[in-house]
């Protein structure tokens, strides 16, 4: 069984981005907390860096990652920029040419649609230089960007980030894409579940108080 370290980028007294009463941390755990459902229904075993709103020092996400024996570290982030008309995705890898961060943003971009800023090279991160396992940083989308602010603040697109992440892993892991309704019918066919029960898991899986929270704002 293939493992996943998945982090929430900021936490707790670290907001990260901020636009008005948006947080990055709290899109960031949104995303992280779908993403990792969506891995745990296709088979995957998954470790956290944080599951709710708790500061995590870049020293204990690295330390979570290594002591997880996970094959892969995945950081969930929003980016921000002082020019407000910064907008786009972008991906950053200890190495540029690293596949785990090719695949990610390849459909990160075919789903999402915006900007593509590419991969990035970035040796400089902690959660990059100090991962033993492949690692990568998203940078999903400008929150500091109205346009991609009133983006992330919807629970479907937000949704739509982490089916992406989710066919980017399958890729990595399997060498060959496969679509989301592949993916769901593997589910339906591993567990039994029939079309009614699938419905249910859809509509229930996220019940959680943040998402209810940011589904309000």
């Amino acid at each position: 069984m293939n493992r996943v370290c998945v982090d929430a980028g900021h936490g707790g007294k670290d907001s990260g981005a901020v636009n008005g009463t948006i947080y990055e941390k709290d899109i960031a755990l949104d995303i992280a907390l779908r993403f990792g459902g969506l891995l745990k229904g296709r088979g995957y075993e998954v470790m956290f860096t944080r599951r709710d709103d708790t500061f995590v020092s870049l020293d204990d996400r690295v330390s979570i990652a290594n002591g997880s024996d996970a094959d892969i570290f995945i950081s969930i982030h929003t980016n921000s920029a002082l020019n407000k008309e910064a907008n786009g995705t972008e991906t950053l890898a200890f190495d540029k040419d690293e596949r785990l961060g090719v695949v990610l943003h390849k459909y990160m971009i075919k789903d999402l649609g915006l900007k593509d800023r590419g991969v990035k090279q970035r040796k400089d991160l902690a959660v990059l230089n100090g991962t033993k396992m492949p690692a990568v940083l998203v940078e999903t989308a400008f929150l500091s960007n109205e346009s991609e602010k009133s983006l992330l603040m919807e629970a479907a697109k937000r949704e739509m980030i982490a089916e992406a992440l989710l066919k980017g892993v399958e890729e990595y892991f399997t060498g060959s894409e496969k679509s989301l309704e592949d993916m769901k019918k593997d589910v339906r066919e591993r567990f039994g579940f029939d079309d009614n029960t699938m419905l249910y898991l859809e509509m229930y899986r996220y019940g959680d108080e943040l998402i209810k929270r940011l589904s309000e704002k």
